[in-house]
């Protein structure tokens, strides 16, 4: 049998997974991630599911090349939707804006449960996903960062927490992941370096006009300086 290769970001997704869960994996597109879920002994059974019938036919003909039918089902679903409660014990949401994953969840809410573990990859408006997880009670329990295609991807790892979640200290935690900082991920550091250095020059460029535009363009600049000055701080301790 041919063992499918997965890219960087979703072999951090698959090495979150518990062994042995359920997976419910939601924008399967080809559906590679189950694949190699099952190929490799993590999960013995993944319901594959998207909203498109296009990427779900070929993540069909994928599973049908490789005889898998019996341990992958292919589902039509909009986010959650066509699962079933206490159907999965691992949810997979990858390759969508934070926006859209929380939106997700928000319309699925009654199909998670204290028992699911959800690994998500929000591509954009990250410190805003942070926030959303923070404030409906999800506990971020791991968290990896990594470059994937010359592309910064962050990886979550978190699960539904019966008690108030832990507020927010400051920007940086909420910008960058407490857990990241916390654990002094070096993937974080070239990210925070790399942003520090582009914003200096920006900000060298504005200090050169003289406008009211400039001027709050410099105080936006300065907000995101002091917020990576912040996440540099964990380095130092």
């Amino acid at each position: 049998m041919e063992l499918v290769k997965l890219s960087k970001r979703l072999l951090t997704v698959a090495n979150m997974v518990t062994k042995g869960n359920v997976v419910a994996d939601i924008g399967t597109d080809h559906g590679y991630l189950p694949i190699y879920l099952v190929q490799n002994n993590i999960s013995d059974h993944v319901i594959a599911m998207d909203v498109n019938k296009g990427p779900l036919n070929k993540a069909f003909h994928n599973i049908e090349q490789l005889h898998l039918e019996s341990k992958i089902d292919i589902r039509l679903s909009d986010g959650l939707d066509n699962l079933e409660k206490n159907e999965a014990n691992t949810v997979t949401i990858c390759g969508m804006g934070g926006k859209l994953i929380a939106k997700i969840l928000e319309s699925g809410k009654d199909k998670i449960s204290q028992d699911i573990e959800l690994i998500l990859s929000p591509q954009s408006e990250i410190h805003l996903f942070r926030e959303y997880l923070l404030l409906n009670k999800y506990r971020i329990v791991k968290e990896d960062m990594l470059i994937d295609d010359s592309k910064f991807y962050v990886i979550i790892k978190c699960k539904l927490d019966a008690v108030e979640s832990e507020a927010i200290q400051n920007d940086a935690c909420l910008k960058y992941g407490k857990y990241l900082l916390e654990h002094k991920n070096n993937t974080l550091k070239e990210y925070l370096i790399k942003e520090q250095k582009g914003y200096l020059k920006i900000r060298k460029n504005v200090d050169d006009c003289n406008s009211e535009l400039a001027e709050q363009r410099i105080k936006e600049i300065d907000y995101e300086l002091r917020c990576i000055e912040e996440g540099l701080s964990y380095y130092e301790m």
